[in-house]
């Protein structure tokens, strides 16, 4: 099947551009991700068509797919934000496995290493002993991304373990994020929460994440299958 082409043109309104908004901006998409923790394939567009029109397929584009059978839990949209949450599982208070795709617009996009940095401190208030592994750095299609795998064995609040594998994305117009999240009982000592098959579907299918733009050549998106 061919990729998706996931829209993503827009801003945030003049209103909400202001000197703080650098902060204001790293500390929205933790609250988005922080919600994970309590954190033949189907295309994303394809999914959100179920409650919303579709969106042209031009400017700067989010490629992703969603495993076959997962259902679309959770979406909103508004100028600067759009956030799409896919499970296998009934209902969205009892997921097992999640994949959220979140896009944020704004004067400032963060880097990626900075966007990690502040993530990873915000976990750790809730998940001393959590991990974290940077496992790319660098570019994809021109774009600045990053990958980082993140493994909590017991939240200290909600008593449970979360294994998370994070993709962002600095594109020109939005900065991307992609998590992958699976959740369980705490882990005991020593314990890995998946097998090294399991973490090499994950990455094979982050990997298959891009952004491209149809309007600049230096991020070509692909060619339809003829």
């Amino acid at each position: 099947m061919e990729p998706c082409l996931h829209n993503t043109s827009g801003r945030f309104p003049a209103g909400d551009r202001e000197p703080k908004l650098k902060h204001r901006f790293i500390r929205l998409s933790l609250l988005g991700l922080a919600s994970l923790t309590g954190c033949t394939d189907t295309g994303v567009v394809e999914k959100l068509a179920e409650t919303e029109p579709a969106e042209p397929t031009s400017g700067e584009l989010l490629i992703a797919t969603v495993p076959s059978g997962w259902k679309l839990d959770f979406s909103t949209k508004t100028p600067g934000l759009k956030i799409a949450e896919y499970s296998p599982d009934d209902g969205a208070e009892k997921w097992t496995t999640k994949i959220k795709f979140e896009s944020l617009s704004g004067d400032y996009l963060p880097e990626p290493a900075d966007f990690f940095s502040s993530f990873s401190k915000d976990q750790e208030e809730v998940c001393p002993d959590l991990e974290n592994h940077s496992t790319f750095s660098g570019q994809e299609n021109g774009y600045d991304t990053a990958v980082h795998l993140f493994i909590c064995p017991r939240n200290k609040l909600s008593n449970i373990s979360l294994v998370s594998l994070i993709k962002v994305i600095k594109g020109n117009e939005y900065f991307y994020v992609i998590n992958r999240s699976q959740r369980a009982a705490a882990l005991p000592q020593g314990e890995r929460p998946l097998s090294e098959e399991e973490i090499a579907g994950w990455s094979l299918y982050i990997r298959s994440i891009s952004v491209c733009d149809t309007e600049k050549p230096g991020h070509p998106c692909p060619q339809p299958a003829t």
